[in-house]
């Protein structure tokens, strides 16, 4: 578990590599049920 004073930590997610695959369109399809990927994030509308 991720301990620290403040209530900062939002979770494992690899926002990075989400990022890269929403500036470069990048199809991630294949990433979908990869534990640590925010699939929903990429694709959310709105």
């Amino acid at each position: 578990m991720h301990h620290t004073k403040c209530n900062i930590h939002t979770g494992y997610w690899s926002f990075e590599s989400g990022a890269l695959v929403k500036i470069l369109g990048l199809d991630d399809g294949h990433f979908k049920e990869l534990q640590y990927y925010p699939y929903d994030l990429v694709h959310r509308k709105d």
